[in-house]
């Protein structure tokens, strides 16, 4: 039964005028669309909430029909943001984790944190019970730069690391053709006792109804210039700031004039540090106060060296939200005069990792580079769901195996065969690091059919064995199909298996198709195939072969290998 009651309680002309609206709001891909069941659907412990059934692409526009299926409560329906062209009509960052890093949100405490940031956000609730914090645009706008500020957004809402979609600014290709994208699951849909109200909500983090929610979308919506003008405050005060800063000598700290703005001494004392740091200061620091202070004092002995604690007691009691404690902050500062070297940046600890902005914080002078602190690396990583799995990095969508990925001399190699860039040298360890909190947020996708598991093998092995088994029905009629002629193929009707010499096959894919699917294709083989060494009826050719069911091919297909010949004639 639909279990969302909301939209089926509207007139048939209030459902056609939502749609409607949905359909303008959340303008994706026209390509395909994601889907998914709800019956079958499944509970993921580890992650803690349920997973839809039989998730797919279709490939086709999304429909009116499809809206209506979801909006009802019957299935769930997709969408990938990213045009064909590399531009979008929205774009989203998804909140799975709280501040305690799980999923109990006090929606209440995020949307007067989102609603005092004065940003156009419209955010929903997603079907597992976390946030998807939206802008709409009124026209098309670059997929990088809503990237790139979106990223800035994140940073400066707390929820640095998160998931922004499209994960990519631009469509990849695969064999000639253009990829699917990421994509996600569009709100309001099934609910039932498996999925959380995926709805929108107010200022103070109540549901909206339905009709009202997408009223308000729509009224949000911004144009390309107004996104842009957004940040257009903030680089101000981060040049005033700086500017501000050349007025006092360098390396001491500035005791803040009496008539200078908490605001603007924050502005000047905070420039060319670390983002992280900047944006704390300028809403005070709340929770996890003494690594806060740890890392502003790391930044103050690199910038302020003569008289850095000075600079440091100026946080503890204008930034420290209640004031700090001022035995601890004596103890700390004497535990810091002790040491030779300053502490290095704790980029992964809270609050500095919800406020993470790597990319602008690697051009600040004191900021976190690979010369002065933890790196962050953004690897935008989609996993295929084949098996083994196939992994795609990056805009430039470097396609490489697991061994290749783990590998960072392998992944550069990869990285030059599809682009000029790629990562620095490092540490082995540090490569792990990365790769480890990138799955943690990569997207997984179920292969369009083409490309599933066995189906992509089929069509494979299928392409092969047509050239040998039609040129030896041609060459050696009966005796082929009877299993006594045939160079690397040869069929046994009577048995309606195919047999055939692997190496052969695994040459022919490697060299038409790379490295990559040769591996895949030796998996297939390994387990779909049988395998012949010797015994009753195995010898000479027959031994080392594998062999493959006339099962696994449709029936055009078996007529077309066994009887060329009258197909041709029929063509005519």
């Amino acid at each position: 039964m639909p279990s969302n009651t909301d939209f089926n309680t509207y007139g048939a002309d209030r459902q056609a005028e939502i749609i409607s609206k949905l359909m303008e709001l959340f303008k994706g891909n026209e390509r395909f669309h994601g889907a998914a069941n709800v019956v079958g659907s499944t509970y993921e412990e580890e992650k803690n909430k349920w997973k839809p059934a039989n998730i797919r692409y279709e490939h086709r526009i999304l429909a009116e029909i499809d809206w209506r299926a979801h909006l009802s409560g019957e299935r769930f329906i997709g969408i990938s943001p990213l045009l064909d062209d590399g531009t979008l009509w929205f774009t989203c960052m998804d909140i799975d984790k709280s501040s305690s890093g799980n999923y109990d949100f006090d929606y209440d405490e995020e949307m007067k944190k989102i609603t005092r940031s004065e940003l156009p956000l419209v955010v929903y609730r997603t079907k597992s019970a976390g946030l998807r914090v939206t802008i709409f645009f009124t026209e098309p706008v670059e997929a990088d730069l809503a990237r790139r500020r979106m990223e800035q957004m994140a940073a400066q809402l707390g929820y640095a690391g998160c998931e922004i979609f499209p994960k990519t600014s631009k469509v990849g290709e695969r064999d000639g053709k253009l990829e699917c994208p990421n994509w996600i699951f569009l709100p309001y849909g099934p609910t039932q006792d498996k999925f959380s109200d995926q709805c929108c909500m107010n200022e103070i983090g109540n549901p909206m109804e339905l009709y009202e929610s997408v009223i308000y979308a729509i009224r949000k919506r911004i144009t390309k210039q107004q996104f842009s003008d957004l940040f257009v405050a903030e680089f101000k005060a981060k040049a005033n700031g700086k500017a501000n800063g050349k007025k006092y000598p360098q390396g001491v700290w500035p005791e803040p004039p009496e008539d200078e703005s908490y605001a603007d001494t924050v502005d000047r004392v905070f420039c060319d540090g670390p983002m992280c740091q900047w944006l704390i200061a300028r809403d005070k620091c709340t929770d996890f106060q003494h690594n806060f202070l740890l890392n502003v004092a790391s930044f103050f002995m690199w910038k302020y060296p003569q008289n850095w604690d000075i600079g440091l007691w100026w946080v503890n009691i204008n930034v420290l939200r209640p004031v700090g404690d001022k035995d601890k902050f004596e103890e700390l500062v004497k535990s810091l005069k002790h040491r030779r070297e300053r502490y290095e940046y704790t980029c992964k600890d809270q609050p500095i990792c919800d406020r993470c902005f790597a990319k602008a914080c690697k051009n600040q002078r004191y900021g976190v580079g690979s010369s002065n602190g933890m790196d962050y690396h953004d690897l935008g990583i989609t996993v295929m769901d084949v098996k083994p799995q196939i992994f795609f990095v990056g805009d430039d969508r470097v396609c490489c195996t697991a061994g290749e990925l783990q590998s960072l001399k392998a992944f550069r190699a990869r990285c030059l065969e599809v682009t000029m860039s790629f990562p620095d040298m490092m540490p082995q360890k540090e490569w792990d690091r990365i790769i480890k909190n990138n799955l943690e947020h990569a997207n997984r996708v179920n292969p369009p059919e083409v490309f599933k598991t066995d189906a992509k093998e089929l069509r494979i092995i299928e392409e092969w064995l047509t050239t040998h088994i039609i040129s030896g029905v041609r060459a050696w009629g009966q005796e082929f199909l009877d299993g006594n002629i045939g160079e690397y193929v040869k069929v046994r009707m009577e048995e309606k298996r195919i047999y055939f010499k692997p190496k052969r096959l695994l040459t022919a894919v490697r060299l038409q198709r790379g490295s990559v699917e040769e591996r895949i294709m030796t998996d297939f083989i390994g387990n779909k195939c049988v395998e012949h060494r010797q015994g009753p009826g195995i010898r000479e050719w027959f031994r080392y072969t594998y062999s493959i069911g006339f099962d696994q091919f449709n029936e055009e297909t078996l007529r077309h290998w066994f009887e060329p010949d009258k197909e041709d004639d029929s063509d005519e």
